[in-house]
């Protein structure tokens, strides 16, 4: 989804905590995303490289995303709030 795209969200739904974008051409496997927020990335059983689960998480996981994504040392990941 570009940056400038609208997230829209159903009256009295939740509205999502941030939104996650990664980049795959950067990343290295470092694996740091999967210790910050195994609920949310992964990394394939072949290369290692991150593997997004889920776009969308919980607002009780932002924190956890977050650093996933300060932690990145290739910057593979994109946090929209």
């Amino acid at each position: 989804m570009p940056a400038n795209d609208i997230v829209e969200v159903p009256a009295g739904a939740p509205a999502p905590s941030v939104v996650v974008t990664i980049h795959p051409e950067k990343c290295i496997g470092a694996g740091y995303c999967v210790e910050e927020a195994a609920d949310v990335f992964a990394q394939d059983d072949d290369d290692g490289m991150v593997v997004l689960l889920v776009s969308n998480p919980s607002p009780e996981r932002k924190a956890a995303v977050l650093n996933a994504a300060r932690r990145c040392p290739v910057m593979a990941i994109e946090i929209r709030e």
